[in-house]
């Protein structure tokens, strides 16, 4: 077995790979964009004797000290945890981490072998599951669009960082970098932006990043009916489905994508662990 580091060359030789991982057909266009000079140091893909591409990893860099990461091992490759032990090993000397930062691996509820692996490795500073919450978008949407969902503005950026931060920290350029690529609505009522949304676009689907509504306006139904129209305008463009993932404990948050006909995915159920590095 060899361990080598990912080239830009490599994403049409791996593209087998990252569709398997992803579920779905991924866009390499899309994968390259990730695919930056402080990034592939700690990208690594393994290979057979045959020169079949097994598994990979690939830790995203960031200047916060928060790294997410991915790891793919095919389910049917021989010594498995072997290699998930050296992919990760490889990443985690190569890469450019500070010290006390955190990296982060979201691994499918029903990979019980990588879950006890990433365990065995350190990665168990934090362990939380998530539930995988979908909803399938068809020609029988009724609901029209609301003239109250909009696009943030550049005036409106702290109204819409305010709203974000009331869940978590948001800097000032993802703000920007998300309403500029056309991932983040507002929801405007009576003149003042109540919720907001961060969503990110795939090939024929739309993660839910987050939905955030002001604390002093929740349980008046605006997340609900910035939802809809999200629902109406991503169907719109030619997506297919709308998926997301919840904490286990976030019962508010499950009752609210139930109420609102979203089924759970047991499937894409993760568990997320982290490790805090030295």
């Amino acid at each position: 077995m060899k361990i080598i580091q990912w080239e830009r060359s490599t994403f049409t030789f791996l593209k087998k790979l990252l569709d398997e991982s992803a579920g779905y057909s991924v866009s390499l266009e899309t994968e390259l964009e990730y695919f930056e000079p402080h990034n592939s140091a700690s990208w690594f893909y393994a290979l057979d004797d045959t020169g079949e591409a097994l598994g990979f990893v690939r830790i995203f860099i960031q200047p916060s000290g928060f790294y997410p990461g991915e790891i793919f091992v095919r389910s049917d490759a021989p010594h498995r945890s072997e290699i998930v032990k050296k992919l990760i090993g490889q990443s985690l000397s190569y890469g450019q981490f500070i010290s006390k930062g955190r990296i982060r691996f979201d691994i499918s509820q029903s990979d019980s072998m990588m879950i006890d692996e990433l365990i065995k490795m350190g990665f168990n500073s934090r362990i939380e599951k998530y539930l995988c919450y979908e909803y399938f978008l068809k020609n029988s949407i009724s609901v029209n669009r609301n003239e109250s969902v909009f696009i943030p503005k550049p005036e409106q950026y702290n109204s819409i960082k305010n709203i974000f931060c009331q869940l978590h920290e948001m800097s000032d350029e993802e703000i920007e970098r998300g309403c500029n690529e056309g991932r983040i609505f507002g929801f405007m009522h009576q003149e003042s932006i109540v919720s907001a949304v961060r969503v990110n676009f795939e090939i024929d689907q739309v993660e839910i990043v987050e939905i955030v509504t002001d604390t002093l306006k929740r349980q008046k139904g605006f997340a609900t009916q910035l939802l809809n129209h999200l629902v109406v305008e991503f169907y719109s463009r030619g997506f297919h489905r709308v998926f997301l993932f919840v904490k286990d404990e976030n019962l508010s948050a499950i009752q609210f994508y139930e109420k609102n006909n979203f089924t759970i995915d047991k499937l894409k159920s993760q568990t997320w662990l982290s490790k805090i590095l030295d």
